[in-house]
């Protein structure tokens, strides 16, 4: 690789540190054909032997703390003080994911890694090491580390440090110095036959928004940087909130800003606080111990949105306060700590965070509106005195880990280190270079159809969204089978935004729902088949012989056996699910289940009718709400199990079935963002078109690429799969102990 003229400087002093190799373009191919090579040794070594090499990593890391962190505060601007604890995340991240390499080896068996991945980052600080780079190792994955800005020689010392514990040369790559790539460049790495899938962060647009448009492999978007929410409620230590509130925006490498959301009564005080704390920050170079911040962390165009961002919401009302930054540094390129007062819920800045030191602050009037004002994602942290009113508010907020009144970066609760985005079934084959299809093509070819039948069309069949049968916006429908027969609608994007927003209207109120509540619905579903087989059979095997035959009636019958036994055995795995506690000396942690929210279901298979009731009666069980978008050319049967859920007492919108073309829908769907997960099983092309399309809104996505029999009764998934694609864990962490002695 050439080295050209470029040098290396340091963010906050703006010094110069080396000069480094950037590549070329002809360098990713080098880099790919040396993974390549590599993934053999790693992957034909076991799992077993992956874990020894990520322990011995993990020794390496703590032998080198010192000089990580320096190399992380200088690339990437952060006070030396603040990296510390980084460094001992990074570690004890590797000695985990060990443990559980080795202590649940079995499970992995029918699992491998994608092959060879390229993981794709602005700058990369210590948390995209051992949120990306670490799971994807241990996974059993070759990596090619391709850092756009900056970070080049913390990430060099780590390559040095993997090759130090013995892992095999070439499993991890680095692409230094690529700054300003734009989309032709990504679409020639997705071009390349030896990538096997590609991960980045999600502050890279540029990446996601190539990646809607180019052939290749999935790229998935895995969330490092996150913006927290503090609510503020009746009895808070309003000073310790504050601070708490300063550190996670300010001080933090995990944080791109944050959200306080506080009582009216409060929030006065609250920002007279943070106020005098913001003027006595110590701005200065990254490395004096006594500093507080040290400087921008951001590109000069991120620099400039935020800026721009900033000048929006003062002009239309927000009060702004920022740090004081020191003489020698006022002709730098400097976004200081911020806050942001008397913001409007409507202003921008609030529904799109912007990424950098921005700390946002809202007053709410009630509980129930802090709650609604959070964010969706990421962690919170809930102050108060009544611990009742704190659970009850921590439980109904959409994130990940809520802390109540304190929060802590380093506090690693248990949780499943290896991600599952960084494995594949061993069945599974890896798409290839230009995977993927054109979907206009897609849409017109022509596709099997049912055999005709004689006679007029019967009543044509609606679409199933908010509890009753309604016309399609485009007043179409189409006759299912060639000569004749009943006429379905056909669904557009319209139809999606109505099923959408009516899941959205009534999920709040299911997820409320007690557990014993969606278990009595699942008991009057499974009486509906009883009392209802002969009828829903007769309804089942008309559609797949019209002559109803003996071999299709039985057929059928064994179908609707088959969803009554699933829906009973599901129902026990419901009754028994319960959460876990765990003690960590400082505090106590609650895990818990929760619905992801609007889950979206696009049904392919030959048997419609029983992929789509498992995964109907999956999500609902849960908490989610349904848009089901089934076999677009045998949709009948779901239809007709539409009818009976006015037996079933299920409130409108917790299911919504809308009929038409599926990979028109399904894309809709995955670019939809009040859809929080999307299940679609069809060919390796058309998953890859789903996970492009659902690049411009992220979202868990289970897909046939990953999973070729995704919940499909034949495969008898287990409950463990289902339950992780159909929610998402909370841990809930109580601080506990400090008031007594040892």
């Amino acid at each position: 690789m050439p080295i050209l003229p470029f040098p290396h400087v340091c963010l906050g002093a703006g010094k110069f540190l080396a000069r480094v190799a950037f590549s070329e373009p002809r360098s990713l191919e080098a880099a790919l054909d040396v993974a390549h090579e590599a993934i053999k040794t790693w992957n034909g070594a076991g799992v077993v032997s992956r874990a020894d090499h990520l322990r011995r990593l993990a020794k390496e890391v703590e032998r080198s703390g010192s000089l990580l962190a320096v190399l992380d505060s200088l690339e990437n601007a952060y006070a030396v003080k603040s990296v510390q604890g980084e460094v001992q995340n990074l570690r004890e991240v590797l000695s985990n994911l060990a443990i559980r390499l080795r202590l649940t080896s079995s499970e992995f068996k029918d699992w491998q890694g994608h092959g060879v991945v390229v993981v794709v980052v602005g700058n990369c600080p210590l948390v995209h090491l051992y949120k990306l780079v670490c799971p994807a190792l241990a996974a059993g994955n070759a990596v090619v580390l391709w850092a756009l800005h900056g970070a080049w020689l913390l990430t060099a010392l780590f390559a040095e440090l993997c090759s130090a514990a013995g892992l095999p040369a070439g499993v991890l790559s680095l692409l230094p110095g690529m700054d300003g790539v734009g989309a032709d460049v990504f679409r020639k790495l997705l071009a390349q036959p030896g990538v096997s899938a590609v991960f980045c962060d999600e502050s890279n647009k540029e990446v996601r928004e190539a990646a809607a448009n180019a052939r290749g492999p999935a790229v998935w978007t895995l969330p490092c940087l996150t913006h927290p929410s503090i609510l503020v409620l009746d009895g808070a230590d309003v000073h310790a909130a504050a601070d708490t509130a300063i550190r996670a925006a300010w001080m933090s490498q995990q944080a791109c800003g944050a959200t306080i959301i506080a009582l009216a009564s409060l929030a006065p005080l609250l920002e007279s606080r943070i106020t005098s704390r913001l003027a006595c920050l110590r701005l200065g170079l990254p490395l004096d111990k006594n500093v507080d911040w040290s400087g921008s962390v951001l590109s000069s165009e991120q620099g400039v949105e935020v800026k721009e961002a900033l000048d929006l919401a003062v002009a239309e009302g927000a009060k702004m306060s920022q740090a004081p930054v020191p003489m020698e540094f006022a002709q730098k390129d400097w976004v200081p700590p911020t806050l942001l007062s008397n913001v409007d819920t409507s202003c921008p800045v609030v529904s799109h965070p912007v990424r950098g030191p921005v700390l946002l602050l809202l007053s709410a009037r009630t509980a129930r509106e802090a709650r609604a004002l959070a964010r969706r994602s990421g962690p919170a942290s809930v102050w108060g005195e009544d611990h009742a009113l704190l659970l009850e508010v921590a439980r109904g907020l959409r994130a990940d880990t809520v802390w109540i009144n304190g929060f802590d970066w380093q506090n690693i609760t248990e949780e499943e280190l290896v991600c599952s985005a960084f494995l594949r079934p061993a069945s599974q084959p890896q798409p290839s270079a230009g995977s993927g299809s054109d979907v206009l093509a897609t849409l017109d070819q022509p596709s099997k159809r049912l055999p005709p039948t004689s006679g007029q069309p019967d009543r044509p069949f609606d679409l199933f969204w908010g509890g009753a049968w309604r016309k399609p916006e485009g007043g179409g429908w189409r006759p299912l089978l060639k000569s004749g027969g009943p006429l379905v609608a056909q669904g557009g994007r319209k139809d999606i935004r109505n099923a959408v927003e009516a899941a959205v209207k009534a999920f709040s109120g299911w997820a409320a729902a007690y557990p014993s509540v969606r278990v009595r619905v699942l008991d009057r579903l499974a009486q509906s088949f009883t009392s209802n087989l002969v009828s829903l059979s007769a309804a089942l095997a008309e559609h797949r012989d019209p002559q109803l035959g003996a071999t299709a009636l039985q057929e059928a019958r064994s179908d609707i056996v088959e969803a009554e036994a699933f829906v009973r055995s599901w129902t026990a795995v419901v009754k028994t699910l319960h959460g876990r506690s765990r003690d960590l000396g400082s505090s106590l942690t609650l895990t818990l289940r929760e619905p992801f929210g609007v889950l979206a279901v696009v049904s392919l298979s030959e048997s419609s009718f029983l992929s789509a009731l498992v995964a109907l009666v999956t999500a609902i069980s849960l908490g989610n709400t349904v848009v089901l978008v089934p076999n677009e050319h045998n949709p009948l049967p779901v239809l007709q199990f539409c009818q009976l859920l006015g037996s079933l007492d299920i409130p409108p919108g917790i299911i919504n079935v809308i009929t038409g073309p599926c990979q028109s829908l399904a894309l809709q769907l995955a670019q939809h963002h009040a859809v929080d997960a999307l299940w679609y099983c069809g060919s390796l092309e058309s998953c890859v078109d789903v996970r492009r399309a659902s690049a411009c809104s992220p979202k868990h996505v289970w897909s046939g690429e990953e999973c070729p029999w995704a919940w499909m009764p034949e495969a008898r998934w287990s409950h463990a799969q289902l339950l992780h694609h159909a929610s998402r864990t909370k841990t809930i962490v109580l601080p506990c102990g400090g008031f007594f002695g040892s």
